[in-house]
C-alpha cells in the first residue's frame, strides 16, 4: 500500500509545479474585450416626440427641439405679427405629441399695430383683436347716444404697439332708477311725492323741497355708480307762488341750477360720472311765499349694475 500513495502523492507535486513554472494562456481569438463607448454608438438614438413649443421665446423653443432629439430635422421658422412680445412661438407645426417627425414650422411673433376698431360693434372689434393673439378686456360705458355695443374707444390707441392685453370701451344706453325710490343719506324740509302737478302737467315719483329762511335740502350717496341725473323742475301748481333756485351739487361742485316759479318748468341735467355724494339745494328769495319745488320724474341714469348698487343702499 506503501507504493501506490508514494505514486499518486509525487503525481500531485508535479502537477502542482507545472502549473506554477507554465501558467495557462487564453487564445486571443477567444477574448472577449468590451468598450463602454461602443455601447452607446450601437444603442438606438430614436428621436423623442414633437414637444409643446408655443408661447416660448424663439431661441428656447429651438433648445427645447434639440433636447428632444429633433436639431437635425429641417426646421423653418416664419413670422406673423402679434400682441405681445416678439419672437415668440405662436403656432407649431406638427402638432405636440407627434412622432416620426420630418420635417418642422414654426410660427413667431413680429410687433403688431393695434387695429381701428372704433365704430365698430363689439363682437367684430373682439374678434379682429383675438386674431391677434389679444386678449380683450370690455369696459360698458353709459352713452345713450350711441347703439348698444358700438365701440367708442380703445386702449391703446389704432396704430400702436399692441400688448398682450387690449382694453375696449363699448357704448350702453344704460337703465334709469327713480330718484323717489332712492334713499336719502340727509334731508331738510325734502321728501318724495307721488302725484303732483307743475306747469299744468301731471308728474309722478318725484323730489319735492320747501324752501324757507334757510335751503332745503337732500343727499344722495351715489359711491360713482351713477352716470346722469334728469328731471323737470318747477313748483308744485297748488301751492304758493313765490320764486325758487335749484342746484345740483356732486361732491361741493356745482353741476347744474334752474330757477322757477308759478307756471315755469324746465328740465335739468347733471353729469354724476364718478360723483360720490349728489345734494340738491333749493332756496328761495321770499320766504312768505315760498313755494314747493318738484323735481318732476326725477331719474339717475347709468349702467344696470351700478343703478342696482344704489338701489340696495
Amino acid at each position: 500500500m506503501r507504493w501506490p500513495a508514494t505514486i499518486v502523492g509525487l503525481l500531485l507535486v508535479g502537477g502542482a509545479l507545472t502549473y506554477l513554472l507554465i501558467p495557462p494562456t487564453v487564445v486571443a481569438e477567444q477574448a472577449i474585450s468590451v468598450n463602454p463607448g461602443d455601447l452607446l454608438s450601437a444603442q438606438d438614438r430614436k428621436a423623442q416626440p414633437m414637444p409643446a413649443v408655443l408661447g416660448l421665446n424663439r431661441d428656447v423653443a429651438q433648445t427645447v427641439l434639440s433636447d428632444a432629439a429633433l436639431s437635425d430635422v429641417k426646421l423653418t421658422v416664419k413670422e406673423r405679427p402679434a400682441a405681445g412680445p416678439s419672437a415668440m412661438v405662436v403656432a407649431q407645426n406638427p402638432s405636440a405629441g407627434t412622432t416620426s417627425v420630418d420635417t418642422i414650422e414654426l410660427t413667431v411673433s413680429v410687433p403688431a399695430p393695434v387695429p381701428d376698431v372704433l365704430g365698430k360693434p363689439m363682437t367684430d372689434g373682439r374678434t379682429a383683436l383675438e386674431q391677434l393673439g389679444a386678449v380683450v378686456e370690455i369696459v360698458p360705458q353709459f352713452n345713450p347716444s350711441v347703439p348698444k355695443g358700438q365701440i367708442i374707444d380703445i386702449s391703446p390707441k389704432p396704430g400702436e404697439t399692441m400688448p398682450t392685453v387690449v382694453s375696449i370701451t363699448v357704448g350702453d344706453p344704460g337703465d334709469a332708477l327713480t330718484l323717489a325710490s332712492v334713499n336719502s343719506v340727509d334731508d331738510t324740509r325734502c321728501g318724495t311725492v307721488d302725484n303732483v302737478t307743475i306747469n299744468g302737467t301731471t308728474v309722478g315719483d318725484s323730489v319735492r323741497c320747501e324752501p324757507g329762511e334757510k335751503p332745503a335740502f337732500v343727499e344722495y350717496a351715489l359711491s360713482r355708480q351713477a352716470a346722469a341725473l334728469e328731471a323737470t323742475v318747477g313748483t308744485d301748481d297748488r301751492g304758493k307762488t313765490g320764486p325758487a333756485h335749484v342746484v345740483v351739487f356732486g361732491d361741493g361742485r356745482e353741476l347744474a341750477s334752474a330757477d322757477v316759479g308759478l307756471g315755469q318748468s324746465t328740465p335739468i341735467r347733471a353729469d354724476l360720472n364718478g360723483v360720490m355724494r349728489m345734494r340738491i339745494e333749493v332756496t328761495t328769495a321770499d320766504p312768505k311765499q315760498s313755494p314747493t319745488v318738484i323735481l318732476g320724474d326725477g331719474k339717475l341714469l347709468g349702467l344696470p349694475e351700478g343703478l342696482n348698487a344704489i338701489a340696495a343702499q
